[in-house]
């Protein structure tokens, strides 16, 4: 760790002032924060700890999940692949307090790869409502036609640049009074060798194909709602987004989008001012994500259909329809600004002050487990809290499987009681049961069995924070844990 000193609640660890989205988000939740009487810490993303007990929160690509500080540990993080991955889902569980994400979207992801639902909350990305504003300057375009589409961002597959020029292709052509203009980011970076400049000179090359910019050259962030300005219509036909900042930073210019359906944009864009363009989800291609990025189950994509996208673009060429877009453009953006987003992380804060950090928290230590370690939440007072897995255990294992079911009690006497008489009254036989423990719970820190489980059996909704499984009880998924 290094010596820094820290004197606020919170300690950001990212990029800022790049005008990448990454550093955008950061330098807009750190400044509403600011704004909200927090003192933040930005330090750099590849800072070593610091030696406080200040909150840390990491935000940049690639995710660490070593903690910014010696306090408790936020990392705030989206997904665009279906389930988040399965390593990620571990690291969490072990090292994270709390996962923060941009969208809903982006938090239903965690929770299909396992993580629990308290522990991941949506604290969204915002915008700068007075510097992407509808007034101000456009920037100059070499012509223009009676309708300009723009898309930013990176290039890629995941966005959906292939969609977008097809679609345009086939939508108008080179008799039409259109524009399409791509800013393209990140080719020499975040990704690079992902970029579409060869299908971007086809396109231009290819006979009777309508108009197409793309500006290559670099543009500062403050230059960049002039773009927005100078576009009659947003295009952003992604595959895969954690939130789509271009397209809350377009409605905030007070411009009509044209949009995959389906995604995080369906959280801030409606039909009000947006084609939503119909979109279904498709598996990621075998060996897509692989190692840390590896899904933990179902990764997919959207998968926009071209046919609509075509037909939103086309319906887009007309000046009255997107009037009606645009004028509720505006609206929509006015209610994700940067404050409204900061108060969201601040409230994150308050829940995160004074608590022990999970990673502090050792396993417990269960003499005599053997290889596969199963757990019950048993609330002694309630029968069904514990009497459903004890049952299901007595069915799915016997003295020779290699497993042991751990009961904590803070009075073993009577848990053993309770368990011995429940056994008679089901006729189970305790010479025949597999491995019990009745584990002192006075002993156990909070979270300690659950980090050291393989599952835990729970009847209800309820379940530990911290488990690495959940199972219901029932036999046969109780003797999944041995396949």
């Amino acid at each position: 760790m290094t010596d820094v000193p820290v004197t606020g609640r919170c300690a950001w660890r990212g990029d800022f002032a790049s005008g990448h989205s990454l550093a955008v988000v950061n330098d807009g939740l750190v400044a509403a924060l600011e704004r909200l009487g927090v003192e933040v810490a930005r330090i750099p993303a590849e800072s070593p700890p610091l030696r406080t007990d200040a909150i840390g929160v990491a935000a940049h690509w690639p995710p660490s999940w070593e903690a910014p500080t010696a306090g408790p540990f936020a990392i705030y993080q989206p997904w665009e692949f279906g389930e988040a991955p399965a390593l990620w889902a571990e690291r969490i569980r072990e090292r994270v307090d709390e996962v923060w994400t941009a969208s809903e979207y982006s938090r239903r992801s965690y929770l299909a790869a396992g993580v629990a639902p308290e522990l991941v909350h949506v604290v969204p990305n915002g915008v700068d409502l007075d510097r992407f504003d509808p007034d101000g300057p456009a920037r100059p375009l070499p012509a223009r036609p009676e309708t300009v589409f723009l898309f930013v961002g990176g290039t890629t597959y995941r966005k959906g640049i292939d969609l977008l020029l097809e679609a345009y292709g086939r939508a108008f052509t080179a008799d039409d009074d259109v524009l399409l203009v791509l800013k393209g980011f990140g080719a020499g970076t975040y990704y690079r060798g992902q970029t579409a400049e060869a299908a971007i000179a086809a396109f231009r090359e290819r006979k009777g194909s309508p108009a197409l910019l793309a500006l290559d050259e670099h543009l500062d962030y403050d230059e960049i709602p002039a773009l927005y300005r100078a576009a009659d219509c947003v295009v952003q036909p992604y595959r895969g987004e954690g939130f789509c900042l271009p397209a809350l930073e377009a409605l905030a210019c007070g411009k009509p989008l044209v949009v995959t359906a389906g995604g995080p944009t369906d959280e801030f864009a409606s039909d009000a001012c947006a084609w939503r363009v119909p979109s279904e989800r498709v598996p990621l291609l075998a060996g897509a994500l692989t190692g840390e990025m590896r899904p933990a189950g179902e990764g997919f994509l959207l998968e926009p259909d071209l046919d609509a996208l075509v037909d939103a673009l086309r319906a887009a060429a007309d000046p009255g329809a997107r009037a009606l877009r645009a004028a509720w453009a505006r609206p929509h953006a006015e209610r994700f600004s940067w404050d409204a987003a900061g108060a969201r992380a601040a409230a994150r804060l308050d829940a995160l002050a004074g608590r022990e950090p999970i990673r502090t928290i050792a396993p417990a230590v269960i003499p005599g487990a053997r290889h596969v370690v199963l757990a019950v939440d048993a609330d002694w007072g309630n029968p069904e809290t514990w009497t459903p897995a004890l049952a299901a255990y007595a069915r799915a294992f016997g003295p020779d499987d290699d497993t042991t079911l751990v009961l904590p009690a803070a009075d073993e006497a009577t848990a053993t009681a309770s368990i011995s008489s429940f056994l008679d009254r089901s006729a189970i036989d305790a010479d025949a049961l597999g491995d019990i423990v009745v584990a002192d719970s006075s002993t156990l820190a909070a979270g300690a069995l659950e980090l050291t489980a393989d599952a835990f059996v729970c009847a209800g909704p309820a379940r530990p924070a911290r488990a690495r499984r959940v199972l219901e009880p029932e036999p046969d998924a109780l003797r999944s844990l041995l396949s």
